[in-house]
């Protein structure tokens, strides 16, 4: 039997000084990091990039992820997503897997990984 697929949405934030660029920016070199790994898909909600003077919830949409997965890449997915959390602080990141979610700032890289893996591996489960 295959490997069960899970769908991941990703919600990312910089913090409240950056603007949309910013994150649209974020974002995609996120999405070019996963894609490196043994991910199915990779992909931007559709939508497109928000316009001039768009609100806030247009621009939330420009750092969003869909990642669907087996449960052979959470591993390396918990590391990016830690690494990508590290590299600048104020940074948030938001898993969703159906009802479910975990939104991670903060803490050491150790715990981060580990909340990481542990909500997706209790979701592989099966």
């Amino acid at each position: 039997m295959g490997e069960a697929s899970l769908t991941l949405r990703l919600d990312l934030m910089l913090g409240e000084d950056a603007g949309a660029e910013e994150l649209d920016a974020a974002a995609a070199d996120l999405q070019r990091e996963l894609r490196a790994l043994d991910v199915d898909s990779v992909e931007r909600p559709a939508g497109g990039p928000a316009p001039a003077g768009s609100r806030a919830v247009e621009v939330a949409a420009l750092g969003a992820l869909v990642v669907k997965l087996g449960g052979a890449a959470v591993g390396p997915l918990a590391r990016v997503l830690q690494d990508w959390l590290a590299r600048r602080s104020g940074r948030t990141v938001k898993l969703t897997l159906g009802a479910d979610s975990l939104e991670i700032t903060g803490g050491s890289a150790r715990y981060q990984r580990e909340l990481i893996e542990t909500f997706l591996a209790a979701r592989t489960a099966g």
